[in-house]
């Protein structure tokens, strides 16, 4: 019988002081001081990738930047509705 295979090793995994996950792997995550998700910066052999969420006062994700290593910005833009 074959031994298992080895866990691989794909990064770090890093937290804040508040729980929040701000590294894993390639990847580094920043928060605001209400611990909401801010921008995940993404590094490969492809370069730097950045994406960032803007938010209302509410809280609510009403656009995502994202910027490809190399190439222009994307930015989606969220509407929200009243029900």
């Amino acid at each position: 019988m074959a031994p298992p295979p080895k866990p691989r090793r794909i990064g770090t995994l890093q937290y804040d002081a508040h729980g929040n996950t701000t590294t894993l792997g390639n990847q580094v995550m920043t928060y605001d001081v209400a611990d909401r998700h801010l921008s995940t910066t993404v590094t490969d052999t492809a370069g730097i990738s950045v994406v960032t969420y803007l938010r209302d006062v509410t809280g609510r994700i009403v656009a995502r930047t994202s910027t490809p290593p190399g190439g222009p910005a994307t930015t989606i833009r969220y509407l929200f509705a009243a029900t």
